[in-house]
C-alpha cells in the first residue's frame, strides 16, 4: 500500500522536501495529510477572493458620477 504522502505528492506534484514536511507535520499533529493540503489550498485562494470582494465593496460605495 502506498503511503499517503506519496499519493499526495503525485496528485499535487509536490517537491519531495515538501511532501516530507507534510508527512512530518501530519505525524506531529495527527491531522491527515489530505486535510492539511485542502486547508492550505483554501487559505491560498481565500486571500485573493477576499481582496476582490473588498475592492468591489469600495466601488459600490462610491457615489454615482455624472457621465
Amino acid at each position: 500500500m502506498k503511503r499517503l504522502a506519496k499519493k499526495i505528492q503525485k496528485n499535487f506534484r509536490l517537491e519531495t522536501a515538501l511532501a516530507a514536511e507534510l508527512e512530518r507535520c501530519s505525524g506531529i499533529t495527527g491531522i491527515p495529510e489530505t486535510r492539511i493540503v485542502e486547508d492550505a489550498l483554501r487559505f491560498y485562494f481565500a486571500g485573493p477572493v477576499s481582496q476582490q470582494l473588498s475592492e468591489m465593496a469600495k466601488e459600490l460605495r462610491k457615489p454615482d458620477r455624472p457621465t
